[in-house]
């Protein structure tokens, strides 16, 4: 009896299984590739919104006229936004990267009275923190714009 066919389909079993398990850990490989890419980004944008924290805090202590521009650390593609929102007590940035959604907030430990929003986009990467005296409210206050003259 010979064993000469037994010998190749043993082989090309073990060959197919190989690969098989070869592509299985690439696959793994990949994926956990994407989510260490989506957490590095997640981890830029909570730095950079506590960095804002920090700025707008610098603003509101500095006082009326002092202005500064922020740029945002992540360079955008087409399609990409990034939505960043004061409210009265808290900065909010809403992202869209890459297609993958992003949002974090973080409180600011001062009150102001404006509630604004920029939209940073790839063409407009850039804006601007102001302080300004609140008539309305009788005192210092910080909104967010595109531009140093508030606009």
């Amino acid at each position: 009896m010979r064993c000469e066919g037994q010998l190749s389909i043993d082989f090309l079993f073990a060959i197919t299984l190989i690969m098989v398990l070869s592509v299985g850990i690439i696959e793994i490989g990949i994926q956990e590739s994407e989510n260490t890419e989506a957490f590095s980004i997640a981890s830029k944008i909570k730095v950079f919104a506590v960095s804002t924290r920090d700025l707008i805090t610098k603003a509101y202590s500095i006082g009326p006229g002092y202005s500064i521009r922020v740029k945002f650390p992540i360079s955008l593609s087409q399609g990409d936004y990034v939505n960043i929102i004061l409210t009265g007590d808290a900065v909010v940035i809403n992202a869209n990267i890459s297609d993958t959604l992003y949002s974090t907030a973080v409180k600011l430990p001062i009150r102001v009275s404006s509630h604004t929003s920029v939209l940073i986009t790839e063409n407009s990467p850039d804006f601007w923190i102001i302080a300004y005296y609140n008539e309305t409210k009788g005192g210092v206050d910080v909104k967010l714009a595109k531009s140093p003259d508030g606009h």
